[in-house]
C-alpha cells in the first residue's frame, strides 16, 4: 500500500442543504484534495423532502426511491470506482435500512467499510428493542470498524457488543481552524450590548429547543434581549412563534452559507443551543472557534465538548436551568472571560482538523 494512493468512496450528504454532516463531508473533501487519497463521493443528501415535513408516508415512499437510486449508483460506484474502503455515514431512523443494504453490498464486493454513526440514540435504540434496534445491530455486524462521534455511545457498545470491542472507537467531529473567515472574526471579548443579543444556527424545530429558549427569556424580564435565529423555518412555525412568544424580539434571518451563519454567531454576545437530541453538533465548535460564550443542552457529545468550564451545560428542557445559566453569563464578565479563553483553548487542542483526519487515515489504512 505504500507504493499506492489509498482509494476511498465517502457515503456521505453533501450540501445543499447546509447540515452538520454535510459540511462536515464538504470540509473533509477539500482537505483531502491535495492528500495521498483518491476520493470519490456518493451524495446521499436528501433534497425532496424539507426537515419540517415528518410525514411518515412521504418518508417510506420517497425515501424508497431514493434509496433504490443510491443503492443502484454504489453498484455502479464499486465497478467503476473500485474503492479499498468505503466510509459510510449514519444517521440512524429509516436511513439504517438503507445502510444495512449498502454494508451487505460492500461485503459482496469484498470492500472494507467503517460505519461513522453521527446519531447519539444508540442507548435509546436498545431501550426500545424494535425494529431500529434489530437493523441496527445487523449494521454494527456488517461493519468493519464503528466510530461514535461521543465517548458514552462508545463505552454503550463496547459493553453492549462484548465479542466486538476492536471494532468500536472514538473520534470527535473536527473543524478547520486555519479557514479566512475564523481568522477574521476572533475578537477579544466584547463588552455586552445594552440590548443582548442570542444567537441561534440550525433548524427553526421543536425539537431544537427553540421554544425552551423563548420560554427561558421570559424568565429574564429585567434583561432586553433579542433572539437571532439563523436556519430554516416553516411559515407555520414562524407564525406560531411570533404570536406566542410575542413578548421577545426575534430575528429569523432564515437560510445562510456556513460563512454568513459563522459571522452571525461572531456578532452575537451569548450563543444558545437548547436541543432536545443531538449527536456531534460542529456549530458549538464554531462558536467556540470565534469566541463567543456558550450554553447549551447536556445532550449527545455536548457535555465532552464543553467540558472543562468551556461552556454551560444544563439539562434537557430545563427552562430554569437554562435562564439561570444566561442570567450568569450576562451578569458576570469574568465567567465570559474564562469561558471563552477556555473554549477557545479546547477547540484548538481537541478538534482540528489536522489532529482528527490523522484518526480517520489510522483506520482506513488498517482496514486495507
Amino acid at each position: 500500500m505504500n507504493n499506492h494512493r489509498l482509494r476511498l468512496l465517502l457515503v456521505s450528504p453533501m450540501p445543499p442543504p447546509y447540515g452538520g454532516i454535510s459540511k462536515w463531508t464538504e470540509e473533509l473533501s477539500q482537505y483531502l484534495r491535495d492528500d495521498a487519497i483518491i476520493l470519490e463521493n456518493l451524495d446521499t443528501a436528501v433534497r425532496w423532502r424539507s426537515v419540517h415535513n415528518k410525514s411518515v408516508i412521504l418518508r417510506i415512499g420517497f425515501g424508497s426511491i431514493h434509496a433504490a437510486f443510491l443503492i443502484a449508483k454504489l453498484v455502479i460506484t464499486l465497478i467503476n470506482f473500485s474503492p479499498a474502503v468505503v466510509h459510510l455515514n449514519s444517521s440512524g431512523s429509516f436511513g439504517l435500512a438503507r445502510d444495512l443494504v449498502f454494508l451487505k453490498i460492500c461485503r459482496i464486493f469484498r470492500v472494507k467499510t467503517v460505519l461513522h454513526l453521527r446519531f447519539g440514540r444508540v442507548p435509546e435504540l436498545r431501550g426500545a428493542g424494535g425494529w431500529e434496534w434489530y437493523i441496527f445491530r445487523k449494521c454494527f455486524y456488517n461493519s468493519g470498524t464503528v466510530i461514535s462521534i461521543d465517548k458514552s455511545t462508545e463505552s454503550f457498545l463496547k459493553k453492549s457488543f462484548p465479542d466486538d470491542v476492536q471494532k468500536v472507537c472514538y473520534i470527535p467531529n473536527f473543524i478547520n481552524l486555519s479557514r479566512s473567515d475564523f481568522f477574521s472574526l476572533q475578537k477579544g471579548q466584547k463588552d455586552l450590548r445594552e440590548v443582548v443579543k442570542i444567537s441561534y444556527v440550525g433548524w427553526v424545530i421543536p425539537s431544537k429547543g427553540v421554544e425552551d429558549l423563548l420560554s427561558s427569556i421570559l424568565l429574564l424580564s429585567d434583561i432586553n434581549f433579542v433572539v437571532s435565529f439563523t436556519g430554516p423555518v416553516s411559515e407555520s412555525y414562524l407564525r406560531y412563534l411570533k404570536s406566542k412568544y410575542f413578548q421577545v424580539e426575534m430575528k429569523f434571518l432564515g437560510s445562510k452559507n456556513n460563512e454568513e451563519a459563522i459571522k452571525d454567531i461572531s456578532n452575537s454576545d451569548i450563543f444558545v443551543l437548547a436541543s432536545h437530541s443531538e449527536g456531534f453538533p460542529n456549530v458549538v465548535l464554531e462558536a467556540m472557534a470565534v469566541r463567543v460564550p456558550i450554553v447549551a443542552t447536556r445532550v449527545g457529545a455536548i457535555p465532552e465538548i464543553l467540558g472543562g468550564g468551556a461552556g454551560a451545560v444544563v439539562n434537557v428542557q430545563d427552562i430554569a436551568g437554562l435562564a439561570e445559566a444566561i442570567f450568569d453569563v450576562v451578569n458576570d464578565r469574568d465567567v465570559r472571560e474564562n469561558m471563552v479563553s477556555l473554549s477557545y483553548n479546547r477547540v484548538q487542542t481537541l478538534y482540528s482538523i489536522e489532529n482528527i483526519v490523522h484518526l480517520y487515515k489510522d483506520i482506513w489504512l488498517s482496514e486495507v
